[in-house]
């Protein structure tokens, strides 16, 4: 090549290279993305294990009652083996299992690789004795979560057994087989059984419940227990005074428990206020805080809730349940049903009790229509349901999300769709039967409200219309044969006070 044409041959590469690296700069002014750099791709950087323990660390201290002092000691890597006996619900994978301490106390975390899914695994007592067997500990856990939540082992429970921390274990020798606390009609032998007075307890009160009752309407926080058992953990009984146990006993039989029968399964220390049935104006009331405790009493799947004061002198039935089938069917409709039998029975919804509960297709009006009603055809699946009020007094009631609540024909009753106590349904019932001359399931409410009345308050102008309507305890029913019709006025002592045909 001669000199001419190198010449020309270096100035046309170097005119080429310096567009293409001006090319070049000009594309790099663009936004690169990748995986390392999410700007804008709503991925966020993974916390460092550090940043996740302190989160664990404030979770601890939030519902596990961990002291503010406490600090992580360990941070190592885990899988499901960690978990022991806790389940892990989260389809993320097990990561990092994170201890906590405090010179008595330790907790271990599970979490995942971003910590927001985890599971408190453990919560262990370091100063409990060392003669304390583990197999114990594990007895009392599960009897404490049983007394909270007695289908922990097949329905999700808020706590745990290994989240349950034994507070405090001290050995005590019981003079008796019955551990000094017999259930109802039992026999306790004489003997000197070696054993302990164990405490546990649960998670933080957030805010605290004085009663822990039983379904979704109700605050759980697992209050703390004291049991009493042996050394072998077969036998494990609640901590109270004896005549603690007679009047718990003798409540739960007046409300359907076999004479000599049931066990006490666990007793809260509780605290509640003397006038807490008052509701509404203008019922005045002078608030004295009462402890006393929370005993559970279980009989063939059934239990008893009963709060009774320190020394037994005054106890009252507050819940019962029938654990298998309280959730058997539909929450909503179990709810709505609670409430409704509850106004027929005249007690709390808390103090039902379900006894038979079958699946069952209705067809229009659930199969109950009256006879001029036309219902659109039921496409669902709806329940019939046996609901006991006080001992004697039962009811059978056909539910379903589509076509809502009536009652069967009971007593010598018509079916009702109606809320009335059912001592004032049978009383207007009767009336209209003579007034009218018909058969009784010739009749039906339509329809029966609460007469309410103005309650005045001292600030009140005159004329000024009323601020504040409180029930009377009155009715105003309407009953008809479906050929006439008649409007009841009852006052609130239910007399009838009149009657109008319409």
């Amino acid at each position: 090549m001669s000199k001419k044409n190198l010449a020309v041959f270096l100035l046309s590469a170097g005119i080429f290279t310096s567009i293409l690296f001006a090319s070049a700069e000009i594309t790099s002014t663009k936004p690169v993305f990748s995986q390392s750099q999410p700007h804008q791709s709503g991925i966020s950087a993974i916390p460092s294990k550090e940043t996740i323990a302190e989160n664990i660390r404030n979770d601890a201290i939030r519902k596990w009652s961990f002291p503010q002092s406490g600090r992580v000691v360990k941070i190592e890597s885990a899988n499901l083996r960690s978990l022991g006996d806790v389940p892990w619900i989260s389809p993320t994978i097990p990561k990092w299992k994170i201890t906590l301490e405090t010179p008595n106390l330790r907790l271990i975390y599970i979490t995942n690789e971003t910590g927001d899914a985890n599971v408190l695994a453990k919560r262990e007592n370091l100063q409990l004795p060392k003669k304390l067997p583990q197999s114990l500990i594990t007895a009392i856990q599960k009897s404490a979560v049983s007394y909270w939540h007695p289908q922990f082992e097949t329905t999700p429970s808020p706590i745990l057994p290994p989240q349950v921390l034994i507070k405090k274990a001290e050995p005590v020798t019981w003079k008796n087989t019955c551990l000094e606390l017999p259930n109802s009609g039992e026999n306790c032998t004489p003997k000197i059984i070696n054993g302990w007075r164990i405490t546990a307890e649960g998670m933080t009160p957030s805010p605290p419940c004085t009663a822990c009752l039983p379904g979704p309407g109700h605050n759980f926080t697992p209050p703390t227990l004291t049991f009493r058992v042996d050394d072998t953990g077969k036998q494990i009984r609640a901590d109270i005074p004896e005549s603690v146990a007679v009047a718990v006993f003798k409540v739960a039989e007046s409300w359907g428990l076999p004479t000599k029968s049931g066990k006490i399964v666990g007793a809260a220390p509780t605290e509640w206020m003397n006038c807490d049935k008052f509701r509404g104006l203008p019922v005045p009331c002078a608030i004295i805080p009462i402890k006393g405790w929370l005993v559970k009493i279980e009989h063939q799947g059934k239990r008893w809730h009963i709060r009774v004061n320190e020394n037994g002198g005054s106890s009252e039935i507050i819940a019962r349940e029938n654990i298998a089938l309280d959730n058997s069917f539909d929450e909503y409709l179990a709810t709505n049903l609670r409430m409704l039998a509850a106004q027929h029975f005249e007690i709390t919804p808390e103090n039902l009790l379900f006894t038979q509960v079958t699946p069952q297709t209705f067809g229009a009006c659930l199969g109950l229509p009256t006879p001029v009603e036309k219902c659109a055809p039921d496409p669902g699946q709806g329940y019939r349901v046996t609901v006991e009020g006080k001992p004697g007094e039962k009811q059978i009631y056909r539910v379903s999300r589509f076509s809502g609540i009536r009652t069967e024909a009971n007593n010598g009753l018509p079916p009702r769709i109606d809320k009335l106590p059912n001592s004032l349904a049978q009383k207007v019932f009767q009336d209209a039967k003579s007034r009218l001359n018909v058969p009784l399931s010739n009749l039906r409410i339509t329809s029966a409200e609460v007469v309410s009345e103005c309650y005045p308050t001292p600030t009140d102008v005159p004329n000024r219309p009323c601020q504040v309507l409180v029930s009377s305890g009155g009715w105003e029913i309407v009953i008809t044969d479906f050929k006439r019709q008649l409007v009841y006025q009852v006052d609130g002592s239910r007399n009838i006070q009149s009657v109008s045909v319409q």
